[in-house]
């Protein structure tokens, strides 16, 4: 929205005296609001706008009133407008709407209605009220002073009780809260939630706990991180459990990791010689965490030594209880959880002890490497088989569970920024090895593992799942076992949609099985969802200014999964031809090919497209509830994917061809799509761009300068000629965002060749932070 067609707003918001006079027509009897005053008069006009006319037309003035261009002038009026549509208004949509609209408007007035309305609001719109105070762009202390309030920690002010879900939600802002105010009670304040007698509230605890961890790690705040630790020693958290969110905080920043060594031999000593099911686990996690030390450390072989405890306590675990070996006769629904967590977890021992090996000197096409990656993919199936046999919801399984698990190596070590051996100068290094367990995965995946090459010279007796009868056998089992566990949701349900739903999946599975079994199953890996480990890895090639292996990569994982006819499976191969298509237009500009990069990135355009109207015209023909939201969701995501191409073609045409106007019509079809604090700062350096620098700067005053927003925000600022503020953006993101040296030349090297930035060119301070 621009300022002429805001115009509407400003005929009734002329003072506050106004929003204010309107309590008195809309406050029910009792309601004790101190705002009344039969001094003032009432402005029948705004009345009339929120109680007169179509409910729909209503919401949506409502929502027009969250619009981020209309100024900080107006935040407060509002704010108080919409404070009192939540109070009065008769409809329950309209007070929602008002409600999520509040969240969006800056400053303190709105930042104080949100926290009234979670104290104050019967069930489900305090809900609403705690998830949008959480949402804002907030100081912190009024979210960390109702939850000290809330859980009985010593505070001035009278003591709240919330509900367990709002709480949760107050909780999930803990991370942010606490960075931007920080509280004396932090401690105490999370020691409540987790002695509260709610489980939920105990899971967000823990919860709140890593979130802050990370935010912290993001920020490089090492000594607050342990400060914070320290602070939570005491207070009802086990030392145990402190010492491995301290480990695994220090081997995610790559720092201090002498010290993460350290906590992790704690975490083993003090629970040597246990039987207690969680404690052993705690001892799995220490000896792999200090195994994960060493390898971030440089001492590959060491690590690969210590890993032979991790995998001997899980396999105690193992025989410890019946029901969690890999199929048991008597399946249960908590064994079934707790084998999947297991065979996952000794899965992911063996494919760090793969990397391990690679790291001390091994080729990919070496025994020792695919023996441990076979054993892997088998603990995988094992680990899904178990899933299937107690949860009726489970899907296929994938390798990538384990190559993208938050505790594999290569987010563990290999993405550690700040890591003295696999970052910065080694960080080819680091990117060689994990192309090198791509390749041994396709050896032993097959199919499964598209995109790359498996190694030529490989130790005989190594292959796919059709030449392993183990693993032959266990993918065989996945269809029979599927249909077994839809046939239990049928037999459970009573719902006719889904009734008829689930019917149509047991007849398509059974049709599968009776295929496969005539023809002795021809395609065993495409019983599994294919790997995007191939993906992942072009992506971290190309950021990592290796454009070039990453157009290699991306269009190898193309010819792939198009030969095997998995990008032809519906939408689901439409989205993931996209996907591709994405980071393969993305790398050829990079690589110098910005018109090869055209019909990519607009292929996938189509693609999307197409899914999106098929959604649509679904949606159209359904009535149940559940899943129109479930339509709206993937509409929802379609479409942010599909901006994301256009935002690619966008900058292809801007910074590549030099063609700013071509870039705005993407960019403007882009912005349809998805208006996000990303767009809005990309909306305000195309608005300075052709002129309309009032509206720029508006625009700028709604973004909070962020991680995501540092290098559009200095695109913005240089265009609108102000240097200093530009330069300080800029400086932000090349200091906080690009820990590696790759990823570091790259982006300087497109700061010095983007056109946004040239008015910056000559100054002293820009040169000096592009320098090559």
């Amino acid at each position: 929205m621009n300022a002429c067609s805001s115009g509407w707003m400003w005929s009734v918001l002329k003072s506050a005296a106004l929003l204010v006079a309107v309590s008195v027509l809309w406050a029910p009897d009792g309601f004790g609001n101190s705002l009344q005053s039969a001094e003032l008069g009432l402005n029948q006009e705004l009345a009339d706008r929120w109680t007169n006319g179509a409910l729909d037309a209503r919401i949506e003035q409502v929502r027009a009133l969250g619009a981020p261009d209309l100024g900080p002038q107006s935040a407060a009026e509002r704010a108080q407008e919409l404070a009192l549509i939540v109070r009065a208004g008769r409809e329950k949509s309209l007070r929602d709407a008002a409600l999520e609209t509040l969240a969006l408007v800056e400053g303190p007035v709105a930042e104080a209605a949100l926290i009234e309305f979670v104290r104050g609001l019967a069930a489900n719109e305090d809900l609403i009220a705690a998830e949008g105070l959480v949402a804002r762009s907030a100081t912190g202390a009024g979210l960390l002073d109702l939850l000290i309030q809330s859980l009985g920690v010593v505070s001035k002010s009278a003591p709240v009780r919330l509900r367990a879900p709002v709480l949760v939600a107050l909780l999930d802002g803990f991370d942010e809260a606490f960075a931007a105010a920080g509280s004396g009670a932090d401690a105490w304040l999370l020691s409540a939630a987790k002695a509260h007698p709610d489980g939920v509230v105990r899971d967000a605890a823990d919860k709140a706990v890593l979130a802050t961890l990370n935010r912290l790690g993001d920020h490089r705040e090492d000594a607050r991180a342990l400060e914070f630790l320290e602070r939570l020693s005491g207070t009802g958290w086990a030392s145990v459990e402190l010492d491995l969110h301290g480990a695994l905080y220090l081997l995610k920043s790559g720092r201090e990791l002498d010290r993460a060594a350290e906590l992790a031999e704690r975490v083993i000593a003090a629970t040597r010689g246990s039987s207690d099911w969680e404690t052993l686990r705690q001892q799995f996690l220490g000896t792999y965490l200090h195994s994960a030390a060493l390898l971030a450390e440089g001492q590959a072989q060491r690590a690969y030594d210590a890993l032979q405890g991790a995998s001997l306590v899980l396999d105690g675990l193992i025989l410890r209880r019946a029901d969690l070996t890999p199929l048991p006769a008597k399946p249960s629904k908590v064994g079934g959880r707790l084998a999947n967590d297991v065979l996952t977890l000794r899965g992911l021992v063996e494919v760090f002890a793969a990397h391990a090996a690679l790291a001390a000197g091994a080729q990919p096409g070496d025994a020792r490497v695919l023996q441990h990656l076979r054993a892997a993919h088998e603990f995988s199936l094992w680990a899904q088989l178990r899933e299937l046999s107690t949860n009726d919801q489970a899907g296929y399984g994938s390798f990538d569970e384990l190559f993208d698990h938050d505790l594999s190596p290569r987010r563990l070590v290999f993405s550690a920024p700040d890591n003295a051996v696999w970052s910065g100068p080694g960080r080819d290094a680091a990117l060689d090895l994990m192309l090198k367990i791509g390749q041994a995965a396709a050896l032993i995946g097959g199919d499964e593992v598209p995109g790359f090459r498996a190694p030529t010279a490989a130790a005989p007796g190594f292959g796919p799942p059709r030449e392993d009868p183990r693993r032959a056998t266990l993918l065989k089992l996945m269809v029979p076992a599927e249909l077994t566990a839809v046939q239990r949701r049928l037999n459970q349900s009573w719902d006719p949609n889904e009734m008829q739903i689930l019917e149509l999946r047991r007849r398509a599975l059974s049709e599968v099985i009776q295929r496969a079994e005539d023809e002795n199953y021809p395609d065993l890996e495409g019983l599994r969802v294919p790997s995007l480990y191939a993906l992942t890895m072009a992506s971290d090639l190309d950021r990592e200014n290796r454009s070039e292996d990453s157009v290699e990569l991306a269009e190898r994982l193309f010819a792939d999964m198009d030969a095997a006819g998995r990008l032809d499976d519906g939408a689901g191969g439409s989205w993931l031809a996209a996907r591709i298509e994405l980071e393969l237009g993305g790398a050829l500009g990079e690589a110098g090919r910005p018109r090869d990069a055209i019909p990519v990135l607009e292929s996938a355009v189509r693609r999307l497209e197409a899914i999106e109207n098929t959604l649509v015209e679904r949606r159209g023909q359904e009535t149940d509830a559940r899943r129109l939201s479930l339509f709206d969701a993937q509409i929802k995501q379609t479409q942010t994917l599909r901006s994301q191409v256009l935002v690619a073609l966008a900058v292809n045409a801007n910074v590549r061809l030099g063609d700013p106007t071509t870039a705005l019509a993407y960019f403007e079809a882009a912005y349809a799509l998805d208006d996000s604090e990303f767009m809005r700062g990309l909306l305000a350096c195309y608005r300075a761009r052709f002129g309309a620098k009032e509206e720029a700067r508006a625009l700028l005053r709604t973004i909070r300068p962020a991680p995501a927003t540092y290098y559009n925000l200095a695109c913005a600022w240089a265009l609108l000629g102000e240097p200093a503020n530009a330069l300080e953006m800029l400086a932000r993101e090349l200091s906080e965002n690009h820990p590696s040296p790759g990823a570091l030349a790259r982006q300087k090297r497109w700061a010095r060749e983007d056109p946004d930035l040239s008015s910056l060119a000559e100054t002293e301070r820009f040169i000096e932070l592009t320098r090559p």
